[in-house]
């Protein structure tokens, strides 16, 4: 076990390398790329409550995807993280210029007057970050398994969509147990179906 830790730690500085020698206008064009696909696939125009997370320190970026989100009167969540007890919350925000301040890990989140609390059970697709994403959809983040536990309420019917960029995609990362996989990967160059790789790939 200890030695799987160790080399996720080293997986994970690898991967936080290669992205960021991604030149910061590189980044945002290659992000624009991302959202514009992920603005047309048919999950996200079916979806009625979109939670997304909000983009720090060399993620995809995802502005434009809230904003188009709320403008096209989706319900849209954003994360909010509860440092003392280690746990993400979804929290309903309207609008993307008043409703977020700075928050745990310098993270923008609803500001606590105006959060709306938020039942995992009504959301239809989840956008999530990631350091890394093997085709399979197995995700590699921070190390603190927030995500994995808040995402594993999930309803069996809400999709789990990864953005990341090619470099942050690997054939294969080493599952742990309590790893929630996504359904779905947008990078700039493809789609990757996880779901139906997994099909075909004892895990």
């Amino acid at each position: 076990m200890g030695g799987t830790i160790n080399s996720k730690a080293r997986l994970r500085s690898e991967l936080l390398k290669r992205r960021n020698e991604i030149p910061e206008e590189r980044r945002c064009a290659l992000s624009n790329m991302i959202v514009q696909q992920v603005l047309a696939r048919g999950e996200v125009a079916r979806a009625r409550h979109v939670m997304c997370y909000v983009a720090v320190r060399g993620e995809v970026k995802t502005e434009e995807l809230i904003r188009r989100c709320l403008g096209e009167k989706k319900r849209v969540s954003v994360p909010l993280c509860d440092r003392s007890s280690g746990s993400i919350n979804a929290a309903e925000i309207s609008d993307f210029d008043c409703d977020l301040v700075p928050g745990s890990y310098g993270i923008p989140e609803p500001c606590l007057s105006r959060a709306r609390a938020v039942d995992i059970a009504e959301i239809d697709l989840f956008i999530v970050p990631g350091v890394g994403f093997d085709l399979c959809g197995v995700r590699l983040g921070w190390g603190k398994g927030y995500y994995d536990a808040f995402l594993a309420g999930a309803e069996e019917r809400a999709i789990k969509i990864g953005l990341g960029f090619e470099a942050q995609i690997l054939p294969q990362i080493v599952r742990s147990k309590t790893d929630v996989l996504v359904e779905m990967i947008v990078t700039e160059d493809r789609v990757i179906d996880c779901k139906k790789i997994r099909s075909c790939i004892p895990l």
